[in-house]
């Protein structure tokens, strides 16, 4: 996930947002991207996806990225959470 920490770092910059710019785009607590950023909690798939449509991004493109969806299997995704559970360590 480090990767994908520094991926929404730069999105986030790139588009001139502030941390509590990107909250209020996804719903969640400006703690919450801080989080997120440097690698504390992981993100949710949810707060992925709201994230990915806060920068205009394909949000099943940004699962992939954040290790979220296996590789595509026959044309189908295939979710890792339908092979390990979800950790505790992941914000909304």
């Amino acid at each position: 996930m480090t990767g994908y920490s520094q991926r929404i770092r730069e999105l986030r910059k790139a588009r001139r947002m502030t941390q509590a710019d990107l909250a209020r785009a996804t719903g969640v607590t400006q703690q919450q991207i801080c989080n997120v950023e440097r690698r504390r909690k992981n993100p949710s798939a949810q707060l992925v996806v709201r994230m990915a449509l806060a920068f205009n991004l394909e949000p099943m493109h940004e699962l992939r990225l954040a290790g979220m969806l296996e590789k595509e299997k026959r044309g189908f995704p295939t979710t890792k959470s339908e092979s390990a559970p979800e950790t505790q360590n992941s914000v909304v």
